[in-house]
């Protein structure tokens, strides 16, 4: 079964309406962006997405998706969803922290002052 929907996600179009009918919000919205990163359609992100995970996920990932498979409802909604989060979490940079220091000299920091008006 797996390997039957691999297959059909290989096709762009299928994949771009895969992805829509998951119907996670803020799963597409890390989509649009890992895409745009790329360049790429939704469908050409969505296929190329199984691809990866087929071709590099490790065997925890594996071990986790057949979790996620046997206690879904949808299993191939279920299977699609973890492979997507999977991609978007190795494309998409990590959220940047603004650092304590921010704004501060290197002077400041050197000498343990905190900077700002004074």
């Amino acid at each position: 079964m797996l390997m039957a929907v691999l297959q059909m996600l290989d096709e762009e179009a299928v994949a771009a309406e895969a992805a829509r009918g998951l119907g996670d919000v803020a799963l597409l919205d890390q989509i649009d962006a890992a895409r745009a990163l790329h360049d790429e359609s939704l469908g050409e992100y969505v296929a190329g997405a199984v691809r990866r995970f087929a071709a590099l996920a490790a065997d925890a990932d594996w071990t986790s998706l057949k979790g996620a498979l046997e206690r879904a409802p949808d299993p191939a909604a279920a299977a699609l969803a973890a492979m997507l989060s999977w991609s978007v979490r190795r494309d998409l940079p990590p959220t940047a922290e603004v650092p304590a220091d921010a704004g501060r000299t290197t002077l400041e920091l050197h000498r343990g002052t905190g900077g700002g008006a004074g």
